[in-house]
């Protein structure tokens, strides 16, 4: 039996809808967006943001500075955010009811951005004055570790950190490459929703 459950934040914990990123900027770039979308590179400035080699005023300086018309800073937060919907209150009073009997941990691949704006959100919509603080026994996000998953290196981490065997874990998390990442140095898991492919 586990003594520890590891949660994924992002569609487990926060649901999410990057398409609604994609329409925020859409509609700041209007119909110059598309030629926007293929030119700049998303990905790399998205990893090394998550990974923490870049901090998010050089992150939002280089979308500035490759948008065809001018973007202001708030803009661009609040574009790239879109994509965070909520927390359902249900999900707040399960964590809160496994605390009781399981150790939490969270485990992210998340940026600095997108953090700043779930905890004003657990704070105003719940009362949480820090959510991963106040939920989890400890949290550890790819932007602060300078790792993330799946690979390897970062759910060893975790295990030495916490000084839990791998098997006193259970991991959930939406992607079934990650919880094939954790299986792989003996942590079990389970893809949530489980009914996705």
């Amino acid at each position: 039996m586990p003594s520890a459950l590891l949660f994924d934040l992002g569609t487990v914990i926060i649901d999410i809808d990057p398409n609604r990123t994609r329409q925020a900027f859409s509609e700041l770039l209007g119909e110059q967006y598309s030629d926007f979308l293929n030119g700049f590179p998303w990905q790399e400035m998205h990893r090394k943001l998550e990974l923490g080699q870049i901090s998010q005023e050089v992150f939002i300086h280089n979308i500035q500075s490759a948008a065809p018309v001018v973007l202001q800073a708030a803009d661009i937060v609040q574009a790239w955010n879109a994509t965070l919907i909520g927390i359902p209150p249900w999900r707040i009073e399960l964590l809160k009811n496994l605390g009781k009997n399981y150790r939490l941990f969270l485990l992210s691949n998340t940026d600095p951005i997108h953090m700043d704006w779930i905890r004003a959100y657990a704070q105003r919509t719940f009362g949480l004055k820090c959510f991963e603080e106040e939920i989890f026994e400890r949290s550890f996000f790819s932007y602060t570790t300078g790792m993330r998953k799946p690979d390897a290196d970062i759910y060893h981490h975790v295990l030495q950190a916490t000084g839990i065997p791998p098997s006193e874990f259970f991991f959930i998390d939406d992607l079934l490459e990650n919880i094939e990442g954790a299986r792989k140095v003996g942590i079990p898991g389970m893809q949530y929703p489980v009914n996705q492919s």
